[in-house]
């Protein structure tokens, strides 16, 4: 248990906005949630999804707004919350897969996404964010953003190629481990 509220909006795997454990801290779910609604974010793809804390609240935006839909992936499926799953299967707005995410068939869900929504964010969450980020920064249409969780520690410039993309500085990212791009428009 935190100290104080404040360790609390700052630690990872604290909370539980929808009684699902979440590995993102306060700061950068509202940090992800504010990118959806600023980027006017039509399709999210969640690399990675885990107990599926996160997944719940993006199914649930898919569920109020129709213009936005989530996909996410997970190789270790059995980890996932059945609650998540349950949501998931009640929208029509959100799939969930269980698989690698550097397979051939969901590079090729996540290439479809991509052609048929405005504004398509991918959330680099797995267990390999240097790989995830090489491959589906090539994927994204111009415009489309890459967010990578984990920020330097498991992924950083040393480890990174980013010449496709270009890094989005927000002052609200200053306080998460998250790191923004958007994939360059004159390419």
């Amino acid at each position: 248990m935190p100290k104080n509220k404040k360790d609390q909006f700052k630690d990872h795997g604290m909370i539980w906005p929808m009684g699902i454990p979440v590995s993102q801290s306060w700061h950068e779910i509202g940090a992800i949630l504010s990118i959806v609604h600023e980027y006017n974010i039509g399709g999210f793809v969640e690399l990675g999804i885990e107990h599926g804390g996160l997944s719940a609240l993006l199914i649930a935006r898919g569920m109020a707004n129709k213009e936005f839909k989530y996909v996410g992936f997970e190789l270790q499926f059995d980890k996932i919350d059945n609650r998540t799953l349950e949501v998931a299967n009640k929208n029509i707005r959100a799939t969930i897969y269980s698989g690698d995410v550097f397979s051939n068939a969901a590079i090729r869900v996540v290439k479809k996404l991509i052609v048929f929504k405005r504004n398509v964010l991918v959330f680099c969450d797995n267990g390999n964010k240097p790989k995830e980020f090489q491959i589906y920064s090539g994927i994204i249409k111009p415009g489309d953003l890459l967010l990578v969780h984990d920020y330097p520690r498991e992924f950083n410039e040393e480890n990174s190629d980013f010449n496709l993309l270009d890094r989005i500085e927000l002052d609200y990212l200053k306080d998460t481990r998250l790191v923004l791009f958007q994939r360059r428009k004159n390419e």
